[in-house]
């Protein structure tokens, strides 16, 4: 019988194989990548909201190793850990105290470069815009370990460079949409409005845009908007900002589970992979 993968997705990204562009691209190249190996693969998705995929489920599938997509449940990952499947972890790190290998984002490297170019450009009054979710209904707000990743390099590049904390704002919206638009929006952008403002994904950019041109109509024409995210989320390919390659982390979680299976037995790795700062192409 031909031997079986198996992803299982945080509910936080998408349900079924809807969801983010880097979901997409995360998802597509994990189903090419196991397809070369000439493996099969199961898919799954697990939350609050549509239910939790326990390692039980995925083992019977007859699967020998997952890879869990996103922000999942700290119980549900101690189940894994202890379900003797080879597991590793993509765009998320464990908790504390799980040994559990993965690959994620290094949220410091591009944002220093972007803070870079912003401040040498002349800017001096910024923002930052994050974002926190709900996993079901009813259930806490968690900020979204990547916004406040990025949120703690953006401040902390800023103060290396001198710029006044009192000329940066940070917001940190809700994007199931229980929390009133036109409060933070108005408050973003109450003069002096910022001339740099930095989004902490693809979602954020698209809440602060949209819900911008519905107030104001655009964009101020003195501020840079720059976002966080794949390239391939935006219609706009001079689009500043921080781009990601998602199936490269895809390409090296593949590599090291096919290495684990293999034998290697070292503590569990932490494999990181950079944004890059891309400027805006002249018009």
């Amino acid at each position: 019988n031909r031997k079986l993968w198996a992803v299982v997705a945080s509910g936080m990204y998408s349900r079924g194989l809807v969801g983010p562009v880097s979901f997409r691209q995360m998802y597509q190249a994990i189903l090419e990548k196991t397809l070369d190996t000439g493996r099969g693969l199961a898919a799954f998705t697990s939350s609050h909201r549509w239910g939790m995929v326990w390692p039980d489920e995925v083992l019977r599938t007859g699967a020998e190793a997952v890879f869990l997509i996103g922000v999942l449940d700290r119980h549900l990952l101690a189940a894994y850990a202890r379900s003797g499947l080879q597991v590793c972890l993509v765009d998320a790190v464990p908790p504390r105290g799980l040994e559990l290998d993965c690959v994620h984002v290094d949220n410091r490297t591009g944002i220093d470069e972007a803070v870079d170019a912003l401040v040498r450009q002349g800017h001096e009054r910024f923002a930052f815009v994050g974002n926190s979710r709900r996993t079901g209904p009813g259930t806490a707000l968690i900020e979204d370990p990547d916004s406040s990743e990025r949120q703690a390099a953006f401040l902390h590049e800023l103060e290396e460079r001198g710029v006044n904390p009192l000329s940066v704002r940070c917001f940190c919206i809700v994007l199931q949409g229980d929390q009133d638009e036109g409060a933070w929006l108005e408050e973003l952008w109450r003069t002096p409005r910022p001339t740099a403002v930095l989004c902490a994904s693809e979602e954020v950019f698209a809440a602060l845009t949209e819900g911008t041109c519905r107030m104001l109509g655009d964009i101020p024409s003195e501020s840079a908007v720059l976002a966080c995210g794949s390239l391939g989320s935006f219609p706009c390919k001079e689009q500043s900002g921080i781009w990601i390659d998602f199936s490269e982390l895809v390409l090296q979680a593949v590599a090291h589970v096919v290495r684990r299976l293999a034998g290697d037995s070292l503590p569990a790795q932490r494999i990181a992979v950079a944004g890059r700062y891309a400027a805006p192409r002249p018009k």
